[in-house]
């Protein structure tokens, strides 16, 4: 049906989007962050970990934004 189709479209729209967006390579360096701050090394580097903690932080609120939205529109 039409509606179907607009709806197919508007999805591919949103992996578009959220490809631009590269929300994977957001979540594997975000994992990849959340795996660094477990070594016991992590703080020897103050600088650096605060400056891995600000990108954490970054990684995570544009996720927690993007994810639910994507969802909604699929769901």
């Amino acid at each position: 049906s039409d509606l179907e189709t607009q709806l197919g479209a508007m999805l591919e729209r949103i992996d578009v989007i959220g490809g631009v967006f590269d929300c994977a390579g957001k979540a594997t360096r975000l994992k990849e962050i959340e795996d660094e701050q477990l070594q016991s090394d992590f703080w020897n580097d103050q600088q650096a970990a605060q400056q891995k903690i600000k990108e954490m932080n970054t990684l995570r609120a544009t996720l927690d934004l993007w994810n639910p939205l994507s969802q909604r529109a699929k769901d």
